[in-house]
């Protein structure tokens, strides 16, 4: 009891009141001994502060004296949120930690670093998980230190997740026009749905054709309008994949902060916790109600009540837990405004897995359903319950297929199309495999020069080579580019002058005629520019895996036709295919290069065999993509909501 008393800075008679209940301790004591606890037997205790707090604060209303619990309770959020704050710097210095140690390991430099690595990983995990429950209880102590007469909320259908979210944008160096078109693909969806304070429900779907796919600028604006709207559950349906789940996590807990004074936000998950591992925690599915005579959705609750946000795997088993937690909550599922979006439509399409999706839709009368797809392919044409079908505009310096391969068959011999496939397509003959994959290998060196020319070397910049599904395949391809980055010597005269030969006759005619950016006038200009992006590349060209390591952007990656949304999507300028199986899985290896390039739009390149085989991989691939531009330009020009 002494050392305990003498740890909290509380004189040891003191703290034996608090113990045999003759003196009511204040928060931060109860605070500090479920953290003590949690520390020393190393288990969690999911929401036993906020229980602990709930019996203090009755305690204190029922003493004869005036305790003023108001504002105990405002001064614990304002505790609490300084705990949060300190929580969100630990997370950031061991992300910067963790970032050292991939570092480290990259250059060999320590044999313990992958157990080091570990325990920081462990650290992580824990300090993530301490920031979603002080989260959790600060929505809860926010609505208790809320006034009757004066919620002391801004209002609800302001601007303020949004605004801060254009903020964010315009210190990332995006322009005004870049923003104004996310500001309006998004407003055209949200307009499509229901008011969160209608007094009926009201159930909406669907579909959003977005180019870009995933955790996209889209999807996150979508997110910041929707609860400054007033929806207070949002479900994030991130695919079948652990990793794209954390991807998608990762940039909505970047973008998504909660602000002061507005209704805050609540993670149910983490970039290292699943929703499974979350469930036994009710607490945090549980609605605070400010007035608990109205229903949720009255504009006097959502004033005060924070939105409650999961990203979880589209797992049938983490889906049915979800719903029948929900259906268990006490807040009546009537009254909550609820945002479902699908970002991969395409994956977990089992018919029992859309089964439970749907059964998790329905059990929210005012839950509105939106699938992000990124291609035409997953659209539901035929969906007699699909509300609308909304088309995002191509942003500028986005390539896409109608880029390469034109909009449809009748535009196959047009000066345009050439035009498209001479820019970016480099066919090549299977029994010329090794040549080119040197050829898309001194590609990837020059585009690499040519950003540092233009002041892009600080971006991500890689290499994707797409191959078969059979693991020992992928690893046998891993070491044949390894082994011939170990090969070329592009400090060498024979190196060097292939390197000229590719500028001369390649990159810089397409670039002079692209007009995207500045480019040498000839090889030797570009020479101080290729000796830094060589030294920026390294000895350790090809990673082991998809997984982006921050202190190594330029990188070469191998994928198989399951690993397509894993691969790295910022800086892909090459890709090369090297015969996949099944050839219907082809196409679908283009969506990582696809996207937005600023700066260097004519530096892309695809190298893809069966050049000239009608019936080849590369005409499939081609069908395909001119059949969903062509598609895609009909839903802009005539789908609902444009």
């Amino acid at each position: 009891m002494t050392s305990y008393a003498d740890s909290q800075n509380v004189h040891p008679a003191t703290m034996s009141r608090y113990f045999n209940g003759k003196t009511l301790p204040p928060d931060e004591i109860v605070i500090d001994l479920v953290d003590s606890i949690r520390r020393v037997t190393e288990l969690p205790i999911p929401g036993e502060p906020g229980r602990l707090l709930n019996l203090l604060n009755a305690a204190q209303d029922a003493q004869p004296s005036n305790w003023g619990a108001l504002k105990q309770w405002k001064a614990r959020e304002h505790r609490q949120r300084l705990r949060a704050d300190m929580a969100d710097t630990r997370v950031i210095e061991l992300t910067e930690e963790i970032s050292q140690l991939r570092l480290g390991f990259a250059a060999g430099s320590a044999p313990d670093n992958d157990a080091e690595l570990a325990i920081v990983r462990g650290l992580l995990a824990e300090e993530r998980l301490r920031v979603a429950e002080l989260e959790r209880e600060i929505a809860a102590w926010r609505t208790r230190a809320t006034e009757p007469a004066s919620t002391g909320i801004v209002e609800v259908g302001g601007a303020h997740y949004w605004q801060r979210y254009v903020q964010s944008r315009a210190e990332r160096g995006w322009t005004t026009e870049a923003i104004s078109a996310v500001d309006s693909a998004t407003s055209r969806v949200l307009d499509q749905l229901a008011e969160p304070t209608a007094s009926e429900p009201s159930p909406r779907r669907g579909t959003v054709l977005d180019h870009v796919g995933g955790a996209s600028p889209d999807v996150i604006g979508l997110l910041a309008k929707a609860i400054d709207r007033g929806y207070r559950l949002v479900i994030v349906l991130a695919g079948t994949l652990n990793e794209v789940r954390r991807q998608v996590q990762r940039a909505i807990d970047e973008d998504l902060v909660s602000l002061p004074d507005t209704p805050g936000i609540v993670r149910l998950t983490s970039t290292d916790l699943d929703y499974r591992r979350l469930s036994q925690d009710l607490h945090g599915l549980e609605f605070e109600k400010r007035h608990p005579e109205l229903p949720l959705h009255a504009p006097s609750n959502l004033h005060s009540s924070s939105t409650r946000i999961m990203v979880v795997k589209k797992n049938m088993s983490i889906l049915r837990r979800l719903r029948m937690e929900l259906l268990a909550m006490r807040t009546p599922l009537t009254e909550i405004p609820a945002l479902i979006l699908d970002l991969a439509p395409d994956d977990g399409t089992g018919p029992k897995t859309t089964q439970i999706t749907q059964a998790l839709t329905q059990a929210l009368p005012r839950g509105q359903f939106v699938s992000f797809s990124s291609t035409t392919l997953n659209l539901p044409m035929q969906d007699e319950h699909e509300h609308f079908v909304v088309a995002s505009p191509r942003p500028r310096e986005y390539v896409g297929a109608s880029d390469v391969f034109g909009t449809g068959e009748e535009t196959s011999g047009t000066d345009e199309n050439i035009s498209g496939e001479r820019t970016y397509v480099r066919r090549f003959a299977r029994d010329d495999d090794d040549l080119s994959l040197r050829t898309a290998m001194d590609m990837f060196v020059l585009t690499g020069a040519v950003k540092v020319y233009r002041s892009l070397g600080a971006r991500h910049h890689g290499l994707l080579v797409a191959t078969s599904a059979r693991v020992a395949e992928q690893a046998a391809m891993r070491d044949r580019l390894q082994m011939l980055w170990q090969s070329v010597d592009y400090h060498e005269i024979a190196g060097l002058a292939r390197l000229q030969a590719l500028f001369d006759s390649d990159v810089a005619p397409v670039s002079m005629s692209c007009l995207v950016g500045a480019i040498p006038g000839s090889f030797d200009e570009l020479r101080p520019a290729l000796e830094i992006a060589l030294e920026q590349l390294g000895d350790d060209l090809v990673t082991r895996d998809t997984t982006p390591v921050p202190d190594k952007p330029w990188h070469v990656t191998v994928i198989g036709p399951g690993q397509v949304r894993l691969a790295p999507r910022d800086g892909t300028t090459v890709l090369y295919i090297d015969g996949m199986a099944p050839a219907q899985s082809a196409p679908a290896a283009l969506r990582p290069w696809f996207g937005l390039r600023p700066g260097y739009t004519d530096l892309l390149r695809l190298y893809v065999p069966d050049g000239d085989d009608p019936n080849g991989l590369y005409a499939n691939i081609a069908h395909f993509w001119r059949a969903d531009s062509e598609l895609h330009s009909e839903l802009v020009r005539y789908g609902t909501g444009n």
